[in-house]
C-alpha cells in the first residue's frame, strides 16, 4: 500500500503568528510532525502542502517533498478538505492518505502507524477514535473518498496548538517526555 503523509502548513496563522515555524523544544513545530512521518513504517512519501517559502525551505531540511498551493487556498476561511483535494489532485496516486496537523507535535510514530493499520483493515476513512473533541492529530482515508466531519477524532495525548497557552502546554509536555 502507497501511504501519503499530507502535512498543511499555512503561513498565516492570526492567533499565534509563524507558529508552524517557532521552535519547540529545539526545533520547529511543523519539524516535529515531519519527523514522525518520516519515520512511520507504513507511510511511503511525506509531503507539506503551504504557500509560505519559508515553511517550504524548512520542510525541505527536514526532509519533506512541498506541494506549493496558491494562496487562495491559504485564507483563514480554506477548509483542510480543499487542501487534501488540491494535493490529492496533483501528487502521484496513493492508496491511502494520512492527513498530519503540524500542530499536533506530541503524536507518536505508534500513534500514526496503528491509526494507518486499522484503516487497512477497514478498508476506509478512520482516525484513532478516542472519546474527546477531534483536534486532527491522526486522519486516514481512501484519496476517493468522501470525508465525513465525523471521522475525525482526537488522539488523547495530543495538543493542537492555536494559542500561546497551547504552544506553552505542548512545550511542557514534550521536554517532559524528552526527559524520561
Amino acid at each position: 500500500m502507497r501511504v501519503l503523509a499530507l502535512i498543511p502548513a499555512r503561513g498565516g496563522s492570526k492567533r499565534l503568528p509563524r507558529k508552524n515555524i517557532r521552535e519547540l523544544c529545539g526545533k520547529p513545530l511543523i519539524a516535529w510532525t515531519i519527523e514522525t512521518a518520516n519515520q512511520s513504517k507504513l507511510i511511503t512519501e511525506t509531503w507539506v502542502s503551504t504557500e509560505d517559502m519559508e515553511i517550504a525551505q524548512i520542510s525541505k531540511d527536514w526532509g519533506a517533498k512541498v506541494l506549493h498551493r496558491p494562496s487562495d487556498l491559504a485564507r483563514d476561511d480554506t477548509s483542510t478538505i480543499d487542501v487534501v483535494n488540491h494535493a490529492i489532485g496533483i501528487l502521484p496516486q496513493f492508496d491511502y492518505v494520512c492527513l498530519l496537523q503540524p500542530t499536533s507535535p506530541l503524536r507518536t510514530v505508534e500513534d500514526v502507524d496503528e491509526c494507518i493499520k486499522h484503516a487497512f483493515e477497514l478498508g476506509e476513512c478512520v482516525s484513532c477514535e478516542y472519546p474527546s473533541i477531534s483536534n486532527g492529530a491522526v486522519y486516514v482515508f481512501k484519496p476517493e473518498a468522501r470525508i465525513p466531519n465525523s471521522v475525525f477524532r482526537i488522539i488523547p495525548h495530543c495538543v493542537d496548538i492555536d494559542t500561546e497557552a497551547d504552544f506553552m502546554e505542548a512545550e511542557a509536555l514534550l521536554k517532559a517526555r524528552l526527559d524520561r
